[in-house]
């Protein structure tokens, strides 16, 4: 018992370490990479230690590319000076710190409030002990340039991007609707696994694999949780974003205003 609880404080310090760390490395990272200082030119990239709500979440820590206005519009046909902007978030990479000290790793795609991918985010990995974050972030960065290529509306995806989202999509947790979805390549495989045994074997064989993966441990209650979670955090930056945007709009009006007197 003693053990665990050890090893448990020890992640949590390894992943305070990896906070105080990883803001140089992802910058460095990015200065190295042409596509993502176009983007960070386009959406401006933001590192933020503790999560992008202030930064005081030490259990969090994200990099994600902005929001940026991309058009505007006036919606009510009754009120022609009213206008909204229409702007687009960027990717996120949002790394969370679980209870027993291990780490999280979700993608978040671009969007707008009408334009998105189906998923809401993509479980790219699970249950890291945090002293291996440090070599694994390079992939991660690959993984959210190419996401956001991919998923943003002014991305230029290569064949390498295209092909990397892919693979991701098919050999992952995809999360839909707040709910993870069963990895597709697992779910293929499975049924292939199946009709051989179903042709090949004894149902009395194929009774007992099927009973053994039934009782393996699901995260499922776990990994569900997580994704309400980050949804809400999306939720807020949506909503503080809004609120900056009507304030931006009142500014200018009152701006006009002052100028016609």
């Amino acid at each position: 018992m003693g053990n665990n609880a050890s090893t448990r404080i020890k992640r949590y310090q390894e992943f305070k370490k990896y906070l105080g760390e990883s803001s140089q490395l992802f910058e460095s990272l990015k200065n190295k990479n042409e596509k993502a200082i176009r983007l960070a030119n386009l959406y401006h990239l933001c590192i933020t230690p503790g999560g992008s709500l202030g930064g005081s979440d030490d259990r969090v820590f994200e990099i994600f590319y902005g929001q940026r206005p991309f058009d505007t519009q006036r919606p009510d046909p009754f009120n022609r000076q009213k206008i909204t902007v229409l702007s687009e978030y960027g990717a996120r990479l949002h790394y969370h710190l679980l209870d027993n000290g291990l780490v999280l790793a979700v993608l978040h795609p671009a969007k707008t409030e009408n334009f998105s991918p189906t998923e809401t985010s993509i479980l790219i990995s699970g249950f890291i002990p945090p002293e291996k974050l440090i070599k694994i972030v390079h992939s991660h960065f690959k993984l959210l340039n190419s996401y956001m290529q991919c998923t943003s509306l002014d991305g230029e995806p290569n064949l390498i991007d295209k092909s990397r989202i892919f693979w991701l999509r098919f050999t992952n947790h995809l999360i839909i609707d707040s709910k993870k979805q069963p990895i597709k390549a697992i779910s293929y495989a499975s049924e292939v696994l199946k009709y051989a045994l179903t042709v090949g074997l004894s149902g009395f064989l194929l009774a007992a694999i099927t009973a053994h993966y039934t009782d393996t441990v699901d995260y499922t209650t776990q990994a569900d949780a997580i994704s309400r979670k980050i949804s809400s955090i999306d939720a807020q930056i949506s909503s503080e974003s809004k609120n900056i945007v009507d304030i931006k709009n009142a500014l200018e009006n009152l701006s006009k205003k002052k100028t016609k007197k």
